[in-house]
């Protein structure tokens, strides 16, 4: 039988999110806030929603919705169970059938869900996207030669009273990249954009320090911005990095994520590296690799579209 799990029933399933957390290989889970917080409180705010499979009082398993992003991010059966696959459809099944009654697009996955379902979310007419996590060394961002751009050009520090001006810039600069696919919910609509940016500055995507997060200005215009926040004491990570299209391929991206990374090394001693997420189809993957970002693991996204 699977219920909805309530805030006041939230107990019965934290052995549950211990043991997929254990299941997790050490570093996965790099956030100021533990996960079970996280999904504690995110339950309390109504930011998720939990359903779990219960045998009699026995949750056997749960998956977690964001109600924001109408996205499946978790879903987890105990390992002891015998009918693990069965378990996992129906949850999904739910969980999908939840979200596609309240939302015009459903993502799902990310580095979290760690299920056995591929090929049965394509039958429900998901598409596929292979993405990759990675990250830079303190070392390699200090031995960067630091950018140098023509004086019409100018780079500065993001502040939340710029956020309607820099939301648009996320929006037009991904009108015709993958991630608008992939992510509907940050990139498809200005109002989404503009949810991507308080969700940064809330604290979604790691720490969020104004001073580490920085726009690029053109003769007066904001034409690029890139974000970075703390998810440990020393790792930083890059929750979106963006450049109006008329401007790509003349060195000014890389001098912006360089500089931007550059900055935060500066300000933050002990920082020792900083990671992003990009999708493998993404042309952006080829500036990470050439500065030298490095592979940690590869996973796969899955969204549908109504």
């Amino acid at each position: 039988m699977i219920r909805q799990v309530s805030i006041d029933d939230f107990e019965e399933i934290e052995s549950l999110l211990d043991d997929f957390v254990n299941t997790r290989e050490p570093g996965f889970f790099q956030q100021p806030v533990p996960f079970q917080e996280q999904i504690k409180n995110a339950l309390s705010t109504d930011r998720v929603g939990i359903f779990a499979e219960y045998d009699g009082s026995t949750p056997l398993g749960f998956v977690i919705l964001g109600l924001v992003s109408s996205n499946i991010n978790t879903l987890y059966v105990d390992a002891k169970v015998k009918n693990i696959a069965e378990i996992e459809r129906n949850l999904f099944d739910h969980g999908f059938e939840y979200l596609s009654e309240r939302a015009d697009s459903v993502k799902i996955g990310g580095r979290n869900l760690g299920t056995t379902l591929d090929e049965y979310y394509e039958t429900k007419g998901f598409r596929k996207f292979d993405r990759k996590h990675m990250t830079i060394s303190r070392e390699t961002i200090e031995s960067l030669e630091s950018p140098t751009l023509p004086l019409e050009y100018q780079f500065n520090d993001y502040t939340p009273h710029l956020r309607e001006q820099v939301a648009d810039i996320v929006h037009r600069s991904n009108q015709e990249n993958i991630d608008t696919l992939v992510f509907p919910e940050f990139f498809g609509s200005l109002e989404n954009a503009t949810r991507l940016l308080e969700n940064t500055e809330q604290n979604r995507y790691g720490k969020y320090k104004e001073p580490h997060s920085k726009i690029l200005i053109n003769k007066g215009d904001i034409i690029g911005a890139c974000f970075l926040t703390l998810m440990t004491d020393d790792t930083g990570y890059i929750p979106d990095i963006c450049l109006l299209q008329e401007y790509r391929g003349k060195g000014i991206g890389k001098a912006l994520l360089v500089h931007s990374m550059k900055e935060m090394t500066r300000l933050e001693e002990g920082l020792e590296k900083i990671n992003l997420d990009v999708t493998i189809d993404n042309p952006a993957r080829y500036l990470y690799e050439s500065l030298g970002y490095e592979d940690v693991r590869h996973y796969s996204m899955y969204s549908w579209i109504k």
